[in-house]
């Protein structure tokens, strides 16, 4: 039963946080921000139909949740990898001008997302066997979920450290991440075949 009230609880959380950075992105930039970057409506859309269903199944107490969970892992890693290329690009374009101390943070945080992409993978593939009964391993799936979400942690707070502990509204959306992989840790368990 507890692991219902966390799983429910931090997929409350991380879904509050979410749409506290889209009500703050759009009142800071004067109702704006999406008009301005209209990528950014399908990926807010898509994210809270992907933590509602999350929330959704916890409270519901069903096995629909795991379309939840596999939604979430592909967004992220497929987020990752474009938000990975994206810095890479950048980087490149100013490398003459990069510190070493600035290269080396972005070396150790794109270390992280590497992680972040890899464990994502491998923690789909491990769920994607457990709930269809493929595999009876339910540490396996746990363990890469539990690496998925330390590397969203720690990328959260290497953010989080590389603002300074400013720009707040920058932290909703990787918090609100690592609170719904942490919900996602608590389903699974709530969801162990014994």
């Amino acid at each position: 039963m507890h692991n219902k009230i966390f799983a429910t609880g931090f997929a409350f959380l991380a879904l509050a946080l979410y749409l506290t950075w889209i009500i703050v992105a759009e009142i800071s930039c004067g109702w704006t921000y999406f008009r301005n970057q209209p990528a950014e409506i399908w990926n807010a859309v898509l994210y809270l139909v992907v933590y509602s269903i999350i929330l959704i199944g916890n409270i519901r107490n069903d096995n629909g949740v795991y379309r939840g969970i596999f939604f979430f892992l592909s967004f992220m890693v497929i987020d990752q990898i474009f938000s990975l290329l994206y810095r890479y690009v950048d980087l490149l374009a100013n490398i003459s001008s990069a510190s070493v101390s600035s290269m080396l943070c972005f070396a150790l945080f794109t270390a992280f997302m590497g992680g972040e992409i890899f464990s994502g993978i491998m923690a789909y593939v491990h769920i994607f066997k457990y709930a269809s009964g493929r595999s009876s391993s339910f540490f396996r799936a746990f363990l890469w979920t539990l690496i998925f979400v330390i590397n969203l942690f720690v990328a959260a707070l290497f953010l989080f450290l590389f603002t300074f502990g400013g720009l707040y509204l920058l932290m909703l959306v990787p918090f609100s991440e690592a609170l719904m992989g942490v919900s996602i840790l608590f389903t699974l368990l709530r969801l162990r075949r014994i």
